[in-house]
């Protein structure tokens, strides 16, 4: 059986942490939604569904797909830096 390496699982864990604790555009529209009584779960919702897709397309390995096509990675990265 081999040795258990902490080293991954701590920076996952740190990186999970300060992924949950910054207060992002997102989560401060869920909470201004939330303290309103405003479309609370249907905003919650669709902020996870859009979560849960976009962790499936990096599980899926889109990242290769853009670092292998220079026009994809071009506009993806002009993309983001304007956005």
């Amino acid at each position: 059986m081999p040795d258990f390496c902490p080293v991954p699982f701590i920076e996952g864990y740190i990186t999970g942490t300060c992924l949950i604790i910054a207060i992002g555009p997102q989560n401060l529209l869920v909470l201004k939604q939330g303290i309103q009584k405003n479309y609370t779960y249907s905003t919650a919702l669709g902020f996870a569904l859009c979560d849960a897709i976009l962790i499936l397309l990096g599980v899926a390995g889109l990242g290769s797909i853009f670092s292998s096509n220079e026009t994809l990675l071009f506009s993806a990265k002009w993309g983001g830096a304007i956005f």
